[in-house]
């Protein structure tokens, strides 16, 4: 039983028959530090002693839930909830109390922490979605296939942040450079790329009926880099 409570992360402590502490997990030990057995509870909390409710602890329906203050090793007080719950013997008499100490500001800060997380990932989406729809509506303008490649090329590399971007269509069953940006097209190396090629690993594929795309995550273990 000992190991369970000290493994818990919640902190827990125990109290004898006459109202003194017998343990004190790691966990609580690491913001009151270290504990004396026999000191009371409310000197070792530095609290206000009503906020262990004994009598209401003794109800075996129910632990006695009180919220309160306990001020840690530098005085600072921080707000606790306190679940107590009698222990009692094959004679019915009690034999000890479990208290457990569930810290409500660092569960506020988790819950704080967590909703920030949400709110940057909405806000990362809402970008993506107006620059979605932003990019549909520039779509609509063009009338050809050049004017269209040219300005996808474009935004693209911009919103990737890329040095340079090039574009390829697939053409019967090959790949061919339709566009280009940040770089020119003789760099690109060759303009047309069939099933098994490509400049730094395969493009595409072959299928049964045209070629398949690749993804290659690992370039450098490409049969064909």
């Amino acid at each position: 039983l000992a190991s369970i409570l000290q493994s818990s992360r919640d902190g827990v402590f125990v109290v004898d028959d006459r109202l003194r502490l017998v343990f004190v997990n790691e966990s609580l030990q690491s913001k009151q530090g270290p504990f004396t057995p026999g000191a009371r509870p409310y000197d070792y909390f530095r609290c206000k002693s009503n906020l262990f409710n004994w009598q209401a602890a003794q109800n075996k329906a129910k632990p006695a839930l009180v919220t309160g203050e306990f001020s840690n090793l530098e005085n600072q007080p921080y707000r606790v909830e306190v679940s107590l719950r009698a222990i009692y013997d094959e004679g019915d008499h009690v034999t000890e109390y479990i208290g457990n100490v569930h810290d409500l500001e660092q569960q506020e800060n988790i819950q704080r922490e967590l909703k920030a997380q949400v709110d940057r990932l909405f806000d990362e989406r809402k970008v993506w979605v107006s620059t979605y729809y932003e990019l549909g509506k520039e779509l609509l303008r063009y009338k050809n296939l050049e004017e269209l490649t040219a300005f996808l090329v474009n935004d693209v590399r911009k919103l990737i942040g890329a040095e340079a971007c090039g574009l390829f269509l697939l053409s019967g069953n090959s790949l061919v450079l339709q566009d280009s940006n940040g770089i020119d097209r003789l760099q690109l190396g060759e303009e047309k790329y069939n099933p098994g090629e490509g400049m730094t690993g395969q493009i595409i594929q072959p299928g049964d009926n045209f070629a398949k795309p690749v993804r290659q995550n690992h370039v450098e273990d490409s049969p064909n880099k």
